[in-house]
């Protein structure tokens, strides 16, 4: 019986290696917008509103996958779990806008103004009281993730849901360190 050629073994692919030799096996992915660059850092915005972006040190960075033949496609980039990120929203209001989005945000982010919550609460039965603020931002990080295609959406979708959360959970503490007057 004539012995068969051993299978050639397969190749390995780049991006492995880089993600093993750069990371050391510890990274994080996240897909987006490649902009404006400063000398040491790039900007990742989330989408083509270009209303929110991350900050990432070029030194952070262990493998970006571009698109270059379909800019509306995000690109995906690989980074160190250690790397340190800045998260930038931007908005733009009227005064009067900003006051009247204030109020009503505020009417569940602090402890004086959660009479709300805790009359359901008590109107319930009890149980633990709810707290406004955080159930609003679980109902936007819920919309986010299905708007980004649900439980199969990319990881780099979810990880935007979850800096949107983490953004959101802050403006509900900094709600209860400086209360509104009432």
């Amino acid at each position: 019986m004539a012995q068969q050629p051993r299978p050639a073994s397969p190749a390995l692919n780049p991006l492995v290696q880089d993600l093993l030799a750069e990371g050391g096996g510890k990274v994080l992915v996240i897909g987006g917008f490649v902009g404006q660059t400063r000398d040491d850092h790039i900007r990742l915005y989330s989408d083509l509103t270009l209303r929110k972006y991350i900050e990432i040190a070029k030194a952070d960075i262990v493998r970006v996958v571009e698109t270059p033949d379909k800019p509306e496609r995000p690109s995906i980039v690989y980074f160190k779990i250690t790397a340190e990120l800045k998260y930038v929203q931007e908005a733009s209001f009227r005064a009067d806008q900003a006051v009247a989005a204030m109020v009503s945000i505020c009417c569940g982010c602090s402890a004086q103004s959660n009479a709300t919550g805790i009359a359901a609460a008590q109107s319930t039965g009890g149980g633990g009281m709810p707290d406004l603020c955080e159930m609003n931002c679980l109902s936007g990080a819920a919309n986010c993730l299905v708007q980004a295609g649900g439980p199969n959406a990319p990881s780099w979708r979810k990880l935007w849901c979850g800096f949107d959360y983490l953004m959101c959970r802050l403006g509900c503490f900094l709600g209860d360190l400086f209360p509104t007057p009432t």
